[in-house]
């Protein structure tokens, strides 16, 4: 495969590939989900070849051409002319893979039948979870103890207006408090800066290691204290990254599966830090520092894994990193037809987003008079206030904005998780 030398596309090649302008004409929020509708099925192989061309890629031309035409409807890939007999294989086997993977982690076609760098992927992001809820029991286990030998006698007790009481409570919501208001703020500015999703996640884990390991050896209830606020800005920040990362990374057909993994995983957290607890338990006098201390052992496992797995392709493409995205997403499907698909609609859709969400350019907003105006969506990365402002501007992203705080306000009224 032909690439530039770091893996880049150049400001010159993105602006080599236009969609027509017909996809722009009358956006709503619906054509996001499926924008290479308005591509006739005449031209869409061209802009395929186009794209392919564009971002250095030119000798996968008829690969891309393929692609864009199944991409354009995936129910009728099968009338697709051109597509070998590998090609029509790997198309099937993904289709199967989608119906098969909810019903059970051992089918031949569900986990263990996706492509080694995805398995290793959902696994990394598995282990986040369970570093999440082990976080929490640990915390939990060590409140038995930790008071009396930190300078808060009368915070074990009855009395719960005393001063003790309060410096308690303080102590342990501080955590929350700080994954809340810091930490998840956090998480889309370390993504932009530390360039890619796997940075924060390394960030967060290295956060929660050194305040795990403070939390088992402080003197004070201060210390305690300020560890726990770092350790909530970790949890914070790694709760928000590790979903996003697991949706960038995971085939349409299987989203949702892997994604509910990280309530599950963290679910699978909590037994394991409360059975932690149980066995340190009878440790003596210090049992509290082990129980606080034994959340460093999944997090240590994370830590490693996190490097070991591809960037998020989604994020590579918006650095204009095209064939670095290629290459990621053949990793992660396992075949280049399906890397292809995947790369060009994306691709697509993010041009759509650009236009309906972002501002529109000022030069061809201003032909005024034209009949039919095409204005082009802005080059130019959204800045965290945008994006925040979006959080409410936007209908389609304010309606599942709301859907999410009622789910969370919801958990908290009823007692689950």
């Amino acid at each position: 495969m032909s690439i530039s030398p770091n893996g880049k596309s150049t400001d010159d090649s993105s602006a080599a590939f236009e969609l027509p302008p017909h996809i722009f004409e009358e956006v709503h929020e619906g054509l996001v989900d499926n924008p290479l509708l308005r591509l006739r099925n005449a031209e869409v192989g061209t802009y395929g070849k186009k794209f392919a061309r564009a971002f250095q890629m030119a000798n996968l031309e008829g690969v891309f051409e393929r692609a864009a035409k199944v991409a354009r409807d995936p129910l009728e890939w099968q009338s697709v002319p051109g597509l070998t007999a590998d090609e029509r294989q790997a198309i099937s086997d993904s289709e199967d893979e989608g119906r098969h993977f909810a019903f059970g982690l051992l089918k031949t076609n569900g986990f263990w039948g996706q492509p080694k760098q995805l398995q290793v992927t959902i696994i990394t992001l598995c282990v986040a979870a369970v570093v999440q809820g082990w976080n929490q029991t640990a915390s939990n286990g060590a409140n038995l103890q930790w008071p009396i030998q930190l300078g808060l006698p009368d915070a074990i007790g009855c009395d719960q207006t005393s001063g003790d009481a309060w410096k308690f409570a303080v102590v342990n919501a501080a955590t929350y408090l700080a994954a809340s208001l810091v930490g998840c703020w956090l998480s889309d500015p370390l993504s932009e800066s530390f360039a890619g999703r796997r940075a924060p996640i390394c960030i967060s884990a290295i956060l929660i290691l050194a305040s795990m390991i403070g939390c088992a050896l402080t003197k004070h209830w201060t210390e305690l204290l300020g560890c726990r606020i770092l350790l909530g800005i970790g949890m914070g920040c790694k709760a928000i990254m590790v979903p996003v990362f697991a949706a960038e990374v995971a085939p349409a057909h299987i989203r949702g599966s892997l994604v509910m993994n990280w309530q599950l995983f963290d679910a699978l957290g909590i037994f394991l830090g409360f059975s932690a607890n149980l066995i340190l338990a009878t440790t003596g006098a210090h049992a509290w520092r082990w129980q606080t201390a034994s959340s460093v052992l999944p997090t240590i496992i994370l830590l490693t894994l996190i490097y070991v797995v591809p960037e998020s392709p989604r994020f590579l493409m918006k650095r204009g990193r095209y064939p670095a995205a290629y290459q990621t997403l053949v990793l992660l499907r396992g075949h280049s037809i399906l890397a292809a698909k995947e790369l060009f609609y994306v691709h697509c859709q993010m041009e759509v987003e650009k236009y309906a969400y972002l501002k529109k350019d000022p030069e061809a907003n201003s032909q005024a008079g034209a009949a039919t105006r095409h204005v082009r969506p802005s080059r130019g990365r959204p800045t965290y206030l945008t994006k925040l402002g979006q959080l409410f501007t936007v209908p389609r992203i304010r309606r599942a904005m709301m859907a999410a705080g009622v789910c969370m306000i919801s958990q908290q009224l009823c007692g689950v998780n």
